[in-house]
């Protein structure tokens, strides 16, 4: 509390008893989220009840915990979703199998707020998502293994053979964003989606930014990339790696507070988007805000707080949260429903 809280929270610990109150519209056995177009499909009702994946990145000082409610509205909906506290020093606390813990770091953020050291500010952000990304791979990797072998039967549980690896969707938060979308560049072959909300676009790795606003898709276009914060070596001489992130279907869903402030590249996204220069061609990219949401409220934060507390210290505008947090999840799942669907029709008419 005392590290992760804005102030004047952080000198408000007893708040946490209201936590206590908290409840999460879990739904146990969920049925495997099979799209309409798959019902009368070629495939077997085994191939059709396995579980598609959702990989989940969380923000700055944030953990796995702190997004239950949309990680268990898609749980909720037939997504088997893992989500990870990164150990980059980024995540307000993590503890280690050998029992101690890797706290938050706040040189960073401390550089930030220094003019002369700004710029070095933004490139060690893009060294830990660059770390983060990895980490994120390899988690995926481990999970595809439990798909094929069974390594936690001592907890009763098995994935063997009931993991839809043909449906890996990465999905992030803020820092979490932009560690999504630069995990989706690394290895696009992964996956068939990004979904990225108020993502930190301008803390994505120099390779990631090059894809995303390859110097082309800007032709015709009144807005020009210079590379982002410090520029990009490289940027000009318009060398894309291929595949890479853009020939995924992106969903860009930002709070109105970003989308007002263009943070986040939310205009030079939306330009792409209006152009038709964003995503997999045909597919159902789009790039748009929650209307009168803040950032915070991605998270789980803003309904564990007193309304009016949350509105006092400007971490939750005029909308009740649990709203938000519920509009925020209908627009993704309608994405990801979307997706699928327009990726079966595609396979059935080939």
């Amino acid at each position: 509390m005392k590290v992760g809280a804005p102030p004047p929270l952080n000198k408000l610990g007893f708040m946490l008893d209201q936590w206590r109150l908290s409840t999460v519209h879990g739904k146990r056995n969920a049925i495997p989220h099979v799209p309409d177009a798959m019902e009368n499909s070629t495939k077997g009702k085994a191939e059709r009840s396995k579980l598609p994946i959702v990989v989940y990145s969380h923000g700055l000082t944030g953990t796995a915990e702190i997004y239950s409610y949309q990680n268990m509205s898609l749980a909720a909906n037939g997504t088997l979703v893992m989500s990870i506290t990164h150990s980059d020093a980024s995540a307000i606390g993590v503890k280690r199998k050998d029992g101690s813990f890797i706290d938050y770091d706040p040189l960073i953020s401390q550089l930030a707020k220094k003019k002369d050291s700004f710029i070095e500010s933004v490139q060690r952000r893009r060294g830990q998502v660059d770390y983060r990304a990895r980490e994120l791979l390899a988690a995926i990797d481990a999970l595809i293994q439990l798909n094929q072998t069974n390594n936690v039967e001592q907890i009763g549980v098995s994935f063997v053979d009931k993991l839809d690896l043909n449906d890996i969707i990465v999905m992030g938060h803020s820092f979490g964003g932009a560690t999504s979308i630069t995990a989706a560049n690394m290895r696009p072959h992964l996956f068939t989606s990004c979904i990225a909300h108020d993502p930190a676009v301008d803390w994505c790795t120099d390779a990631c930014r090059k894809a995303l606003f390859a110097k082309d898709r800007f032709n015709g276009s009144e807005l020009k990339y210079e590379g982002g914060t410090g520029g990009m070596i490289g940027y000009e001489d318009g060398d894309v790696q291929s595949p890479n992130v853009q020939d995924l279907d992106l969903f860009f869903l930002y709070s109105h507070e970003w989308a007002k402030l263009g943070w986040g590249q939310y205009n030079f996204l939306r330009d792409l988007f209006k152009r038709g220069q964003l995503g997999r061609r045909n597919g159902p990219t789009d790039v748009t805000f929650v209307y009168n949401a803040n950032h915070s409220e991605f998270s789980d934060s803003c309904m564990k707080l007193p309304l009016w507390l949350a509105r006092a210290v400007g971490v939750t505008g005029k909308r009740n949260p649990h709203d938000t947090s519920s509009e925020i999840f209908d627009r993704t799942f309608a994405f990801i429903k979307e997706a699928r669907e327009k990726r079966v029709t595609k396979s059935k008419n080939n």
